[in-house]
């Protein structure tokens, strides 16, 4: 009797394991849906990897210099999870036979990763899913103020205008027509008081130099250019050896960038065109200060809190022999 049991308890045991290295095995499945793996699992299970790869959030990266930078990794991972998973396995034919609600969870996964990461692939598969959806169906329009922010974030504001009139969205966007000269590195387009008038041009700057990545929309932005403006050593160095670059998102708020412009006693902001031209730029937090010498990066300074990074911003200044 007393071997009986014994049995019964190895045989639960051997059971339990199998159970255990089963379920870890699946999990590990999951947890490299971005490294490769053909079958990617379901709409939910996309959107659980996608939630998974937001909290990664930042890493550092080592200089040549020794010195750690703070790296974004999010728009790489999802632009990974685009290309391994979603492009590849939802076909028109696979998207016909998604439920409703597995179509508006995917919605919401583009949603989320075009806000990281954007192509044209990305833009023409949410347009798929938008021109998938029958007429009828409520959530049509909400699907074309993604697209529509999408578009503004990339520029394309013909297609912007497109899809304004076809859905009668609400938008006081005024779209512009850019040239479309801005291949090649770290173009910007530089707004004017004028209305209707943007200028395009490459950021150029050589020797020591600071590129801001800032926004007038951001609180601690603006709290270091108050802060800069009661400086006048630093700001008469950061005059004439900066560079202020603000991101688009999903809506153009050009005269409100104007506007901060007209006041501001730092150079003013441009729009970055496309933030894949700056490879230099590891992370798009607001405000991130780099310095450059020779065009290369020796140091970092992320955020500016309320007592303000005076030393660090000194030290940086003078790694760079600006101070």
């Amino acid at each position: 009797m007393k071997n009986t049991n014994q049995q019964g308890i190895s045989v639960s045991i051997l059971l339990f394991m199998i159970y255990r290295y089963a379920l870890l095995f699946q999990l590990s499945l999951i947890s490299t849906l971005v490294e490769g793996a053909t079958n990617c699992g379901s709409v939910t299970d996309l959107w659980n990897e996608a939630l998974s790869i937001e909290q990664l959030s930042v890493q550092e990266k080592l200089l040549e210099n020794s010195q750690t930078v703070v790296a974004d990794i999010r728009a790489s991972k999802f632009a990974a999870l685009f290309e391994t998973c979603i492009e590849t396995d939802f076909t028109d034919a696979t998207l016909k036979k998604l439920s409703i609600n597995d179509k508006d969870v995917l919605y919401q996964l583009m949603n989320k990763i075009t806000f990281y990461s954007q192509n044209d692939s990305m833009l023409s598969f949410i347009t798929g899913l938008l021109e998938d959806l029958p007429s009828e169906d409520l959530s049509k329009k909400r699907y074309a103020e993604t697209l529509y922010s999408r578009y503004i974030a990339n520029w394309m504001f013909v297609e912007a205008q497109e899809l304004k009139t076809k859905f009668e969205l609400d938008s006081a966007d005024y779209l512009f027509i850019l040239s479309g000269n801005l291949e090649g590195s770290r173009q910007v387009v530089i707004p004017f008081l004028e209305i209707g008038k943007l200028q395009e041009k490459k950021a150029l700057f050589s020797g020591s130099h600071v590129i801001v990545v800032g926004s007038p929309f951001c609180q601690p932005s603006e709290r270091f250019s108050v802060w800069l403006k009661d400086k006048p050593e630093l700001n008469k160095i950061m005059d004439k050896h900066s560079t202020w670059i603000t991101r688009q998102n999903g809506d153009l708020r050009l005269n409100e960038v104007l506007e901060h412009n007209s006041i501001s006693d730092h150079q003013p902001y441009s729009f970055v065109y496309k933030r894949d031209q700056w490879p230099e730029i590891t992370y798009w937090g607001t405000p991130t200060l780099y310095f450059f010498e020779q065009n290369s990066l020796v140091r970092q300074i992320v955020g500016w809190p309320k007592e303000g990074r005076e030393v660090q911003l000194r030290e940086a200044l003078a790694a760079i022999g600006l101070l």
